[in-house]
């Protein structure tokens, strides 16, 4: 164990927690907690690294570098990688496709009991014994996963090793609790259905066309509409969609912004609208109109499959820029908000779950400007879910790239993002920023990675 370690490397030193302290930044508390055994740090956590740079410069400072060596048996001149390996000889590496072994993992981190996570649950201690050696499998929607991933988290929260949990899951965003929490929870309870999801996605832009490429029967289409300063509904959004974004395409417009939180079917359940609309927003694309969208999706990997999969053909032409907030969304209205700068505005909004609402169609310029206003207010609080660009992009030294199933595109890991390329036309290369999608992607990379490896 750590504290045994540390132990008979103090002793050899013969040095004290107070005069580690003072090389490491870290307190002379903090030093007695891991040499007491109070606290067990990942061995990929700051504070590892923080203790292994304090003890190697205090050695140096006292010429007892020789000495160091010694104890941790070494003869390199680089001394951090074989004292944390020395610190630390059986860590193994987590199978990130098993839940049982994750949350042993993370139980051995928290320090936390059989009895002592059942109690908190309101469970068994022997039924925690059991799904952690495997014998029992919980169902995709158990509601014990939720259980077992908030009382891990809030026993970390409580014992200070959120930067372990972090270290642990891969998360390198600087996040709030909650987020870190939601990442937490997606790593620890990911299993196949999610698998699912991500290889949906991949299926998707392997086989994306160009929106040129898609059939309209342009002579089908009836694009014609009232202009009214009111539309009433679903069947008056409708209306007042196509009128917004015909005038758009018929202006000198730049950009224009999205948001909507309330039900798409006045959008995907009318075949014929569908098309209507997809015809719209090709032109307004082929213009080179840039649309920022803040996508209405929760924390949930099918959320954001879904998001990125329905746009994906609009995507492929690098003008749209895919936002989703970090706020909340309430349950009390729903809202709805288009807005062109200088040209026009469709705003409204109604009780959550009901259908009946009044959409304003605004051209009063005060009018408009109030709607951005608003629209930049929320994207202030929203973050960037997916970058597109043409070509295969920049390569990034630090990542390394990920065998993959698919014969169109290319997978290239690092430690902030995914990128999946495209190696054949169209050649757009989607960079994924959110955490959660991009630790998933990780995880079915890896679980893909060794379903190949066996089959070959």
């Amino acid at each position: 164990m750590l504290k045994d370690k540390l132990e008979i490397l103090f002793n050899a030193l013969n040095t004290k927690a107070r005069e580690i302290a003072e090389y490491t930044n870290m307190g002379v508390t903090n030093i007695s907690r891991l040499k007491s055994g109070a606290r067990t740090p990942n061995p990929n956590s700051t504070t590892v690294d923080k203790l292994t740079d304090g003890i190697i410069l205090y050695c140096k400072k006292e010429n007892k570098t020789d000495v160091l060596r010694t104890v941790i048996k070494t003869d390199s001149e680089e001394l951090k990688e074989p004292l944390k390996k020395w610190l630390f000889p059986k860590e193994k590496v987590i199978d990130t496709t098993s839940f049982p072994s994750k949350l042993n993992a993370v139980m051995i981190l928290t320090d936390t009991s059989n009895k002592e996570l059942a109690q908190s649950i309101n469970l068994d201690a022997s039924y925690i014994s059991r799904i952690r050696s495997g014998n029992r499998i919980l169902k995709p929607s158990s509601p014990l996963y939720e259980a077992i991933s908030h009382a891990l988290f809030a026993k970390a929260v409580d014992k200070n090793l959120i930067e372990e949990i972090k270290a642990l899951i891969e998360y390198r965003d600087a996040g709030d609790d909650e987020s870190i929490y939601y990442s937490f929870k997606n790593w620890l309870c990911h299993f196949q259905s999610e698998d699912e999801h991500i290889k949906r996605l991949l299926q998707s832009i392997d086989a994306v066309k160009l929106p040129q490429e898609l059939p309209f029967d342009l002579s089908a289409l009836d694009l014609s509409y009232s202009e009214n300063e009111r539309y009433i509904n679903e069947s008056g959004l409708q209306e007042a969609v196509l009128r917004f974004l015909t005038e758009v395409i018929n202006s000198e417009a730049k950009e224009i912004y999205l948001y909507s939180d309330s039900s798409i079917d006045w959008m995907t359940k009318d075949k014929e609208y569908s098309a209507k609309w997809a015809y719209l927003m090709f032109r307004l694309v082929s213009k080179g109109i840039k649309i920022k969208i803040i996508h209405n999706i929760d924390r949930k990997i099918s959320d954001m499959v879904n998001a990125v999969q329905s746009w994906l053909p609009l995507y492929m032409s690098c003008c749209i820029e895919p936002y989703y907030t970090n706020v909340k969304a309430g349950k009390r209205f729903s809202h709805t908000m288009f807005v062109c700068p200088d040209v026009a505005c469709v705003s409204g909004f109604n009780p959550y779950g009901d259908t009946h609402t009044l959409y304003h169609y605004y051209t009063d310029k005060t009018e408009i400007a109030f709607g951005e206003y608003q629209f930049g207010a929320l994207l202030k609080n929203s973050l960037t879910l997916v970058h597109m660009q043409k070509g295969s992009g920049k390569p990034n030294p630090n990542a390394y790239k990920q065998k993959s199933e698919f014969s169109n595109i290319e997978i290239s890991i690092d430690s902030v993002s995914v990128t999946v390329t495209r190696t054949t036309e169209p050649k757009v290369s989607f960079v994924i920023l959110n955490d959660l999608l991009c630790n998933s992607i990780r995880a079915y990379c890896t679980n893909t990675y060794k379903r190949l490896q066996s089959s070959d």
